[in-house]
Order: structure tokens, then sequence, then C-alpha cells
């Protein structure tokens, strides 16, 4: 086996569980890896891991500032010398002994990656149970997507992929853009060659995951919005709280959950655009049941401007802006977290006064304030569209 393997391992003040995580390394059957530990803008690791150092095939970076999961990966990719790449969190463990056999799926082999169940643990790293995940991708899993309300149950984000795939794929999909690694939204939609092999990763599920957090939450919304909102503009599908219902019992009975990728044959139309009264509407009703799903009842109040821009975008007004370097917009999710809930921020103020107006398209004239247009898009909970004009 030629194979080199590049474990990509961000870290933020994990000091309790990080030793274990790289531990659980070295007790594979496979020596040729490298790991890249990205210590993001935590505590210093040096002597924590000074018996791990002196191990070159061990590198560590160290960022300035806490500025994310994927920006810390984006800061690692030109320290990448594996084959193979995937994802390993500084809080979860490895199965002993399967880094050899994940490996061997790859040669003589074309697929791009691989997938698996993933094996939950708790603090004390006990086994506690699995989390499943479909069996393959099937030709209709953005139409799952839909039904799902974005939620879990597709892949996850443990992504174990080949180089080629790893900077074609899931550096532009995951890493710059937060989306699941597999999809795009820049091109048609292509299934990618994953099989899915025994689980090898222990997840480990305490009160510190980052879907517990504020941040973790926001970043859950805003991705689960923007792929809906997305979606939502390629698809219609009738009877939809019926057949989404009709599914999800389905997945949970324990056969069916195995062949549920082979037997998923939704009832849908391909459309083309359509920006009106009853679209908006559709995806009101989305947004709300998404916020549900992840709030309850706790909704924070710096979301308030979203009901109002849903009573007012039916005016479908379009905006000319012509520089926004006068905003000064964070390029990663946890300074835009912090601005998006200060009500004092030009940015709050920015969406407020957009969600008043009713804006629902910008046009601009400039290549930069287009792609800076976008990136706001992105991060502003609103399914809102940015025109470019030469």
């Amino acid at each position: 086996m030629n194979f080199k393997v590049t474990f990509l391992m961000p870290t933020h003040n994990d000091e309790e569980t990080i030793t274990d995580s790289i531990n659980s390394l070295y007790q594979q059957d496979y020596d040729n890896w490298e790991l890249i530990i990205i210590n993001d803008g935590g505590r210093d690791l040096k002597d924590l891991l000074k018996q791990f150092l002196s191990d070159k095939r061990i590198k560590l970076i160290q960022n300035s500032q806490n500025r994310g999961q994927l920006k810390a990966l984006e800061s690692s990719l030109p320290y990448i010398e594996g084959n193979l790449i995937t994802l390993f969190h500084s809080d979860d463990l490895l199965v002993p002994n399967s880094l050899k056999r994940l490996v061997s799926y790859f040669e003589n082999s074309n697929i791009d990656g691989i997938f698996a169940d993933l094996i939950t643990i708790d603090e004390k790293g006990k086994i506690t149970g699995r989390l499943k995940t479909i069996n393959k991708l099937s030709p209709f899993v953005e139409i799952d997507i839909i039904l799902r309300n974005a939620q879990g149950g597709v892949l996850n984000d443990l992504f174990f992929v080949t180089k080629q795939y790893f900077f074609a794929s899931v550096v532009p999909n995951y890493i710059q853009n937060d989306l699941y690694y597999w999809l795009s939204f820049d091109k048609p939609f292509k299934i990618p060659y994953l099989i899915k092999v025994k689980p090898w990763y222990k997840y480990r599920i305490h009160q510190k995951n980052y879907i517990h957090s504020d941040i973790g939450k926001f970043i859950l919304l805003k991705d689960r919005l923007y792929i809906i909102y997305n979606l939502a503009q390629k698809y219609f599908i009738p009877l939809e709280n019926f057949q989404s219902l009709f599914w999800r019992v389905l997945y949970k009975i324990p056969f069916m959950k195995d062949i549920y990728s082979y037997t998923f044959r939704p009832l849908f139309f391909k459309r083309k655009p359509k920006f009106d009264t009853k679209h908006y509407d559709y995806l009101y009703k989305k947004y709300k049941t998404i916020v549900y799903l992840l709030y309850k009842n706790n909704i924070p109040q710096y979301l308030n401007y979203i009901d109002i821009w849903f009573i007012n975008c039916k005016n479908n007004i379009r905006f000319n802006i012509n520089n926004l370097s006068q905003f000064d917009i964070p390029d990663n999710d946890i300074d835009m977290f912090r601005m998006i809930q200060d009500n004092n921020s030009n940015m709050q103020k920015v969406l407020l006064e957009l969600s008043n107006q009713g804006i629902t398209t910008f046009i601009v004239n400039n290549r930069n304030d287009y792609k800076k247009m976008k990136y706001f898009i992105r991060h502003s909970f609103l399914p809102l569209n940015v025109i470019y004009e030469n």
C-alpha cells in the first residue's frame, strides 16, 4: 500500500480529549499517515503535545485567532501531502486497527471516497450507540434533503476521500462554502462514487458539542436555510408534508434503513426559479420549521428581522448597490455571529433596513462587490438574490 493518509484535526481548547484522539491514531495497523493539527486560536498546545511533536508525521499549525473550523481547515491546505484525506475531530476517537482496511478500499479502484455510520461514545469514551447514515447517495438525494428539512440522516461531514476529490469538491463545497462536501450549487449535481464501509470513527456526544452552542446553532441554521432556499428553486414536491411523513416513518423501520436508498422514489417536478408570493410563502414555512427544530421556543431575538422581511418581501424590490467597501463584512462564521447578534452593528442595521423595505434582489456592477454580496447573502438567513450587471 503506497497511499499516504492525511488526517486534518482542527481544535480549539480541547486539551481534555486531544491526546486520547492522537493516541487512537497510534493504535492503527497502518503507519503511512500524517496528522495536521490546526490550533484555531486556542490555548497553547506545544507543552501538552510535546511527546507527539517529535514525530515528523505530526504538524502543528497555530492560528492567531478563533475563526471557526472551516477557516482552520482552509489554513491547513498548503501542508497536505497525503493521497487520501480525512477529517478527525480532536474530541473523537478512531476504532483501533481500522486504517489498513480503509486504505484497501482505494486499491485498484476508482472510488472518490468512503463513508460509514458513526459509533457514538459519551464523555468517558463508552460506546452508547450508532448514528446511522444512508447506504448510498441516490439520484433523488436533493429531494430527500428537502423532505428532511436539511436535517441529519444523509451523510455526515467526516469525509475520507482521494486528494483529487478533496480539492475538486470538499474544498469548494464544504470548506469554502459550508455545504455538504458532495453537494454543489455552482454546477449540476453529480453523484460522487462513495461507498459505505464498516464504521471506523467514534463520535463523542457531550454538552460541549458544537450543536449545543449558540454559534453552532447559528451555523447550522445558516447552512440549512441556504441549502433549502437553493433546492426549492429547482424542485416542486406535491403533497410534500405527506411525502415527508411517509418516508420518515418508513426510515424508522429497522430493516427499511438498510434498503432506504434503493427504495426512495419521491414524486417531484423540476422547475425554473420563480420568485413570487406563493414561493416566498413556501420558504417562510420552511424557515419556521427549521428554526423550530433547532431552537424549539427559544428563538434568538436577533432573528426577528426575518419575519419582517417575509412580510414585506412581496414588494419584490430590486436595489442597485454600487459600493460595498463601506460595509465591514467578516470573512468567518464566528465574527459574523458576533456582528449579527449585535443590535448596534452595521450588519444588523443593514438587515433590518432591507427587511423593512422588502428588498429581494441586489444589483451590483463590480465583480468584487458581487462576491462580497454573495457571502453576505450566505449569512443573512434570507433567500436574497444578487445580479451582476456590467
